[in-house]
């Protein structure tokens, strides 16, 4: 019953929406009664929810931060894989290194929309009577390893980029270095049928 995201699929409120699907659903939510169409576009707005719905509703939320987070954490930890794959020493390894990169800078923009949206459950959770406010961790901490995966793949990225041009640039200095001593060795050569 899991949604799984699409790469560069994640927009700010989609785990709120689908926390509040879901308590309609299953729920005993009244969706006339209460004000979710202002809820969702601007999770901070007060519903009409006694504190058990809101409890309920929160709860949901904040599972559904995670389940989301987590997919967003494994689809940039996939990029890392591939990009661990790549030697570092070959050339159209730096063509498939420069694509991960790019992928992986694409992920720049659902990653923010999700690291707001946990910043709006916190504020949310942290300003409402009644709610626990150890509730705020988890998504906090799912965002704290998107972000340490998505530096760590960027890193690595970065690394074997770097590797692959000094590679060129030591094969380059070693050809040229070559290349000087033919033409110092011919110089020579040159100089002594001159001189015969």
């Amino acid at each position: 019953m899991s949604k799984k995201l699409e790469f560069y699929s994640y927009e700010k409120g989609t785990a709120f929406r689908h926390a509040v699907e879901a308590r309609k659903k299953f729920g005993t939510i009244d969706s006339d009664r209460h004000a979710y169409e202002k809820a969702l576009k601007d999770v901070r707005t007060e519903p009409e929810l006694s504190v058990d719905d809101d409890v309920a509703v929160i709860r949901l939320w904040q599972n559904y931060l995670v389940r989301f987070g987590r997919d967003l954490d494994r689809q940039i930890d996939g990029l890392s894989t591939e990009v661990i794959a790549c030697r570092d020493s070959w050339r159209d390894d730096a063509r498939r290194i420069k694509a991960i990169l790019d992928r992986l800078l694409h992920h720049r923009f659902p990653i923010r929309n999700f690291e707001e949206e946990v910043q709006e459950f916190i504020l949310h959770v942290t300003t409402r009577p009644g709610i626990i406010d150890d509730m705020s961790n988890v998504p906090a901490q799912v965002l704290t390893e998107l972000h340490s995966t998505y530096s760590r793949t960027f890193d690595i990225c970065v690394l074997k980029l770097n590797s692959i041009n000094s590679g060129r640039i030591t094969a380059t200095n070693i050809a040229l270095s070559i290349l000087a001593l033919i033409v110092a060795i011919l110089s020579l050569f040159v100089a002594v049928l001159t001189l015969l």
